[in-house]
């Protein structure tokens, strides 16, 4: 009697062995199928981007809305034209950043107020020795 016992023990055992194994199984093929599925949207999307390289250009689309053309002014240098001399004299300290090219602090050539993506403020411009674009933090707003 208890060899029968241990006979039933046994193959219970190894009947829960293989529906755990039977699960994993079942979760392995939902995950490939997924994949499968991203890698198709991903293939698609190669696929358009393809095409719209490919296409002929007929001018500015909404997306390039903000993109500078090479050789054209920047938008915010357009503004700082407009601005008025008193504005600039009302600044008789100079703006400083952090060049990250020399490592140091310099006054920036060129100050412009503008708006990060984040919605805080900042002033960019340019390092008068090496010419990179800097950008000085400002408070947040609120």
């Amino acid at each position: 009697m208890a060899k029968k016992a241990k006979r039933d023990a046994k193959g219970c055992r190894e009947a829960r062995r293989a529906e755990r194994l039977h699960d994993r199984l079942a979760a392995a093929e939902r995950r490939v199928a997924k994949r499968i599925d991203l890698l198709a949207e991903a293939v698609a999307r190669r696929d358009s981007l393809a095409a719209r390289l490919a296409a002929p250009a007929t001018g500015p689309t909404p997306a390039d809305a903000g993109r500078i053309e090479p050789g054209a002014a920047p938008a915010e240098t357009a503004v700082r034209a407009d601005a008025s001399p008193a504005r600039e004299t009302a600044s008789a300290a100079p703006v400083q950043a952090f060049c990250l090219r020399e490592r140091r602090r310099v006054d920036i050539l060129n100050p412009v107020p503008i708006v990060l993506s984040n919605g805080r403020p900042a002033i960019a411009g340019t390092c008068p020795s090496c010419g990179v674009r800097v950008v000085r933090t400002g408070p947040r707003p609120g």
